[in-house]
């Protein structure tokens, strides 16, 4: 019942800004994505783990639709996006590549959090030509590194970061509403027992491998030189310690065109929790030619 009324909440959402639920369908792969279907300039919007796309954008949406369109996938084993035996990184930017294909996009702005991010910023080096700007938010792109998984089990009380990724009870959900929001919510654990049986239970040990493949893959990313000349707003959480500040500095520091902004009292999804100033932020970059 907590769920139903939850999931009809943020759907509802969605439909009043005009989007609705699509699928493409493509060698076995099923995408499982949102879209406002407008005849404007183009954003795509790329989740992180936690939960399905839509819980993490639906503060975006109503702003976003009043000047573009909005397409907000769910990457592989989020949602109901589906494929047999890929968890790789590049697979998921292969996803991209398949929407874009699919969907006709030439030219778009793409926008990604944490692991979202990190996909979306492999996507920009690969085909850059198609990305007007990049926004990366909290992400762990190039300089996260074997350290800061050790700090978060450390931070956490955790074994491994699986743990609070991948949970396998809803202690784990719980940890990761705390690495989120620097203000606490209030959620009972009731609730989070309904939560973790909807959002998790079915696609834990998919969020396993995927999380296997990015720690194998974490010195290929640190070797990465994304030299490209796109501009890209890099947004952080002041208090992130998930992704550090430290690492939304080095990153400024490395790209060509970048700009840092950092968002005060909040941790690894700004776009949640301060959602207003997150929006103002980022609907000035995305306005400005």
């Amino acid at each position: 019942m907590i769920f139903s009324f939850a999931k009809k909440y943020i759907w509802n959402k969605y439909f009043e800004c005009g989007f609705r639920n699509f699928e493409i369908k493509s060698d076995g792969l099923i995408v499982d994505y949102w879209d406002n279907n407008k005849n404007n300039e183009t954003v795509v919007l790329l989740h992180g783990f936690g939960a399905q796309a839509e819980f993490q954008w639906y503060k975006q949406i109503k702003v976003l639709s009043e000047k573009y369109r909005v397409i907000i996938p769910n990457l592989l084993y989020f949602g109901n996006t589906t494929h047999a035996n890929k968890f790789k990184p590049q697979d998921q930017v292969d996803l991209v590549k398949i929407i874009a294909k699919n969907l006709n996009l030439h030219k778009f702005d793409l926008i990604g959090i944490s692991y979202g991010g990190l996909i979306g910023a492999e996507f920009c080096l690969q085909n850059r030509g198609m990305i007007k700007k990049l926004v990366l938010i909290d992400s762990p792109v190039k300089y996260f590194n074997d350290n800061d998984l050790r700090a978060i089990c450390r931070n956490y009380k955790i074994e491994k970061i699986d743990d609070l990724f991948a949970p396998r009870d809803y202690f784990g959900l719980k940890k990761q509403f705390e690495a989120a929001y620097f203000t606490k919510p209030l959620i009972p654990n009731f609730i989070f027992k309904t939560l973790y049986r909807h959002l998790c239970l079915n696609n834990v040990e998919n969020w396993e491998k995927l999380i296997q493949e990015l720690k194998l893959n974490l010195d290929y990313f640190s070797q990465r030189e994304y030299l490209f000349d796109n501009p890209t707003l890099l947004i952080w959480g002041e208090y992130d310690d998930i992704v550090p500040v430290r690492i939304g500095h080095e990153i400024n520091n490395h790209l060509i065109n970048s700009k840092l902004v950092i968002i005060k009292n909040s941790k690894h999804l700004p776009n949640l929790e301060r959602a207003d100033e997150f929006n103002r932020i980022l609907i000035d970059y995305l306005s400005v030619n």
